[in-house]
C-alpha cells in the first residue's frame, strides 16, 4: 500500500484515504484503523476498537466520507480532530 493522500486523525483512531489505479481509472479508499505501542515501546495498528474508541472513529469516518463526497484531490498534511 502506498502513502495515504488524506489522513483524519482523531486521538489514535486514523482513517487514511487511498488511490488507486483500476481498470475503471482512479478509486478512492479508505482504511480505519488505530495506533497504539506494545509494551516494548512498538508503534502498531489494528483494526479492532474498545467502547471509547467508537466516538473517535465516527468522527473520522465522517470527515473521510466528506471529504471523500466533496471530491478533494489534493494532497495534503494529516488532520488532527
Amino acid at each position: 500500500m502506498g502513502k495515504p493522500i488524506k489522513v483524519f486523525k482523531v486521538g489514535a483512531v486514523e482513517a487514511a484515504i487511498f488511490e488507486n489505479q483500476t481498470a475503471k481509472g482512479t478509486m478512492k479508499n479508505m482504511v480505519l484503523s488505530k495506533r497504539y505501542k506494545t509494551a516494548e515501546g512498538e508503534l502498531k495498528s489494528t483494526n479492532s476498537f474498545g467502547a471509547s474508541d467508537i466516538p473517535k472513529a465516527s468522527l473520522a469516518l465522517s470527515k473521510a466520507y466528506e471529504y471523500l463526497l466533496m471530491g478533494n484531490g489534493a494532497e495534503e498534511e494529516p488532520v488532527d480532530l
